[in-house]
C-alpha cells in the first residue's frame, strides 16, 4: 500500500499504514506473519526487509516498529513465525536468514541460534508437532549446493533441521502445516481441508503461525485402508 504494509478493516476500509517500505528505504512486498506477541489481545506483524526483520505493533489506528534485528546479508525476503514455545504466556519470534535460525523473546532478546546454510528464499521456519509426541518442534530447510552460472557455491550441509526442546518440553501444537500461507482455519488437525473456511482473524487472528492443539487429534485414515 503506497510502498508500505497497509492494514484494512474486514469491509475494506483503510485502518493504518505501517512504516516498513518507504520509511526504511524501499518497497514492502515481502510476506508477513501475524500473531499476538505480547498477550494484549492485538496481533503483531513480523516482516523481513533488506537487512533486517521487523516486529510491528498496532495500537488503535497507529502502526509502529516495536523492535527489529539485523540479518547476516541484505536478503530478508522470508517471513518468520511466532509461537509460545514454553507455554508461559511469552511468545517467541523465530527467524532464519542465510546462515542461522534464531529464536527471540517477545522483547527481542536472543534466546537461541543454530547455524544453517541457505540462499535467498521466501521459505520460513515451521512450528508443528512433527513426531506426534505432544510437543512442538521447529523445522528449518536449508539449500543444497548448486553450480548454476552466477550462483556462489554453498558448502554441503543439513537440508532439513528439526529443533526440539530437551525432554520434548515445548508446548503442544497442531501436527499440520499445509502451505506457505498457512493459517489454522484452512486445514483441520486430521489434514482435511474444510469446504467452508471460518475467518481466521475472528478467532486466533494468526497467519503463518501455528496455534495450540485443540479438539480431536485423530489422524485422517483414507477410506478402505
Amino acid at each position: 500500500y503506497d510502498g508500505d504494509h497497509g492494514i484494512f478493516e474486514h469491509d475494506g476500509d483503510f485502518k493504518s499504514q505501517c512504516p516498513t517500505g518507504g520509511a526504511v528505504g524501499g518497497t514492502a512486498t515481502n510476506p508477513v506473519a501475524i500473531h499476538d506477541l505480547d498477550g494484549d489481545g492485538a496481533a503483531e506483524l513480523l516482516f523481513g526487509f533488506q537487512n533486517r526483520f521487523y516486529v510491528l505493533t498496532v495500537a488503535e489506528d497507529d502502526c509502529s516498529v516495536a523492535w527489529s534485528k539485523m540479518v547476516d546479508a541484505a536478503d530478508a525476503i522470508a517471513s518468520g513465525t511466532m509461537f509460545d514455545l514454553l507455554d508461559d504466556g511469552s511468545v517467541e519470534t523465530i527467524y532464519a536468514d542465510r546462515s542461522r535460525v534464531q529464536i527471540y523473546s517477545e522483547t527481542g532478546e536472543l534466546l537461541f541460534q543454530e547455524s544453517r546454510t541457505a540462499r535467498e528464499s521466501i521459505s520460513n521456519p515451521v512450528v508443528a508437532d512433527v513426531d506426534g509426541d505432544g510437543a512442538a518442534e521447529i523445522l528449518v530447510a536449508s539449500s543444497q549446493p548448486i553450480s548454476y552460472s552466477g550462483e556462489p557455491e554453498l558448502p554441503t550441509g543439513k537440508t532439513l533441521m528439526l529443533i526440539a526442546n530437551e525432554g520434548g518440553s515445548f508446548a503442544p501444537t497442531r501436527r499440520v502445516w499445509n502451505q506457505h500461507t498457512y493459517h489454522h482455519s484452512n486445514v483441520r488437525e486430521d489434514a482435511r481441508v474444510p469446504t467452508h473456511e471460518n475467518p481466521h482473524w475472528q478467532s486466533e487472528n494468526s497467519f503463518r503461525t501455528n496455534v495450540a492443539a485443540a479438539g480431536s487429534m485423530d489422524v485422517c485414515i483414507p477410506p478402505g485402508s
